[in-house]
């Protein structure tokens, strides 16, 4: 069964596809910035289900809701009571833009608790993965809950910002298994990338471009990095013997996490071989070390010159 409620923060292209993996294999539902099959996104029982509907709808709306009568209409709903809670909670933690008047249009979201309630009144067995957690935009209220009792788990996932780098200029040139057009951002990022002539002339670009939301997430990272609350994991841990790592490694960072997370009835060693994911759709290479076949002596000096704060702060140097 899953153990603490967790927030998992996993950089751009830093292996997502591995921790979300790696937390529904301890139990968890998944949700947030990812692409997951619909067997792993969150599965709520139908308390569970009213207990949200109270979190974003006004009493009386809960109050008509019957799941023995009108099944269909309870689903629906429901699903769309999670989807405003998720949403909410995306806006409090600083992961997303919020429209500014996208509250004022909800009946009764300005007052609703889920704008000002704990993050405990989520449902459990939950695991939210975003790319970023910033700290500068998310709810106060929230890092003074978790600051004063440990909760939620947060859990950060980073990988080598060369590989990373690497990995998201093929994802946006095209290269990964199902392209790269099914984000926002490739739209434009992804025919700038395609139009150049090779790998390093991409590479060189990306490097020079401050606009790409990747420098933000791993950037963001720095801080949690650092600090002794928060549970670190890593592609290179992660990937295993697939991807060019060690398995001992491997099981060892399932075993941290698991225990991190107080999950005691799953065998670290059946859920750390199941990892390694060729069908993400993000998915090209999974490989440790990459950017060293790709990255010229001009290119790693560009990277450190600009960017060399990653590497430092997030233990690659």
């Amino acid at each position: 069964m899953p153990g603490r409620r967790v927030i998992v923060i996993s950089p751009r292209k830093s292996g997502t596809h591995l921790i979300q993996r790696l937390l529904t294999g301890l139990g968890y539902g998944v949700w947030g910035d990812l692409g997951a099959p619909a067997s792993d996104l969150v599965r709520l029982s139908v308390r569970e289900r009213l207990d949200v509907a109270r979190l974003v709808m006004p009493e009386t709306a809960v109050a008509e809701l019957d799941y023995r009568q009108h099944r269909a209409d309870f689903i629906r709903v429901t699903n769309r009571a999670w989807a405003d809670l998720a949403r909410i909670w995306s806006f409090r933690l600083g992961t997303a833009a919020m429209r500014p008047y996208w509250p004022l249009q909800q009946p009764g979201a300005v007052s609703s608790p889920a704008w000002t309630g704990p993050f405990s009144t989520t449902p459990p067995g939950v695991a939210w993965i975003y790319h970023r957690l910033d700290l500068a935009a998310a709810d106060p209220a929230f890092l003074f809950e978790w600051h004063d009792t440990g909760e939620p788990a947060i859990i950060l996932n980073v990988r080598d910002p060369r590989d990373a780098l690497v990995s998201l200029v093929a994802f946006l040139a095209g290269e990964a298994r199902h392209g790269s057009l099914l984000t926002p951002d490739s739209q434009v990022h992804g025919p700038a990338m395609a139009a150049l002539p090779d790998m390093k002339a991409r590479l060189a670009y990306a490097i020079r471009d401050p606009t790409l939301a990747f420098y933000e997430d791993y950037r963001s990272a720095i801080p949690l990095f650092a600090h002794p609350g928060v549970c670190r994991v890593s592609f290179e841990e992660l990937v295993g013997p697939s991807g060019g790592g060690d398995p001992g490694r491997q099981a060892a960072a399932v075993e941290r996490v698991a225990e991190f997370l107080r999950v005691t009835d799953r065998d670290p060693g059946a859920v750390a071989r199941s990892l390694y994911d060729t069908g993400s759709f993000t998915f090209r290479a999974g490989q440790a070390g990459t950017w060293r076949a790709e990255f010229s002596a001009h290119l790693e000096e560009q990277f450190a010159q600009r960017h060399g704060d990653l590497l430092t702060g997030l233990g690659y140097t």
